[in-house]
């Protein structure tokens, strides 16, 4: 095959663009996915929001030394000591969900993080998390619940609820006695790539609910939140190397070209 000089000047630079437009595609990720800062960088808060370590909970976070912590009142745990709840129609407001959404239910008030990001068409998400209680886990009245919601714009894609009190068996190894009743322990969950449908821009929100009463406390422990690579963006082995090989022989052809247009 024979290449002019200036098909090889146009078509070598966009066989490089190419590769390494792939490569970046698939390089999206959440900042401070651990909360390995020891704060809520690249993360906005609501309510008794906080960072907490094995000493000051008396639960392993699941990567590092951090995990986030959010509670239903202002209780006496961890850096969320005295820190206060956001009514349900202020989390509607912050989480971006219709008015009325929280608030038009038995939710009182509660405790939410979110961080939007920008993620590629078919990446999956995942995220380690422990629902823990001092509400009764007898499956009476409405109980407390925690959420994770994932929006794109200000639709709500995908919603998992984390776990309610009656889901909370686990015995509490809090070294703070404040808590009484249970935990579900962490779990790993996920949001598949089917969620995230373009790419764009989206939003991960946590959130702890308190219902029909302010005073018993429920609380969320999140942690290593992963956004992993989608299916879709990974070319290949035979492609990438059809794409090194095109680029390695265009450099080539490139150069000799180049040396035989100087020398004429």
């Amino acid at each position: 095959m024979r290449f002019s000089l200036r098909a090889i000047r146009v078509a070598l630079p966009l066989a490089v663009a190419a590769i390494l437009g792939l490569a970046s595609n698939a390089g999206a990720q959440i900042t401070n996915p651990s909360f390995e800062t020891g704060d809520y960088t690249g993360w906005n808060t609501s309510g008794n929001a906080s960072i907490e370590t094995y000493t000051s909970v008396g639960e392993q976070p699941t990567d590092g030394t951090y995990q986030a912590m959010l509670q239903t009142t202002n209780a006496s745990t961890g850096g969320g000591t005295g820190n206060t709840p956001t009514s349900a129609a202020g989390l509607d407001t912050f989480l971006g969900l219709s008015g009325g959404t929280l608030e038009g239910g038995s939710y009182k008030n509660g405790s939410a993080i979110n961080q939007t990001f920008t993620a590629n068409a078919g990446q999956s998400l995942r995220f380690d998390a422990n629902f823990l209680t001092n509400e009764a886990n007898d499956g009476s009245g409405n109980p407390d619940q925690a959420y994770a919601y994932l929006l794109k714009g200000s639709t709500v894609v995908d919603q998992i609820s984390i776990g309610t009190p009656t889901q909370a068996t686990q015995p509490l190894s809090f070294l703070d006695t404040y808590w009484q009743v249970g935990m579900t322990g962490y779990s790993t969950f996920t949001i598949n790539g089917s969620f995230f449908t373009s790419t764009g821009s989206y939003t991960l929100e946590f959130a702890v609910l308190n219902s029909t009463t302010t005073t018993i406390d429920s609380g969320l422990l999140v942690d290593n939140i992963q956004l992993n690579t989608p299916s879709a963006v990974p070319l290949p082995a035979g492609v990438w190397a059809g794409l090194l090989g095109m680029s390695v022989s265009l450099g080539a052809a490139y150069k000799m070209r180049r040396r035989m247009y100087i020398a004429a």
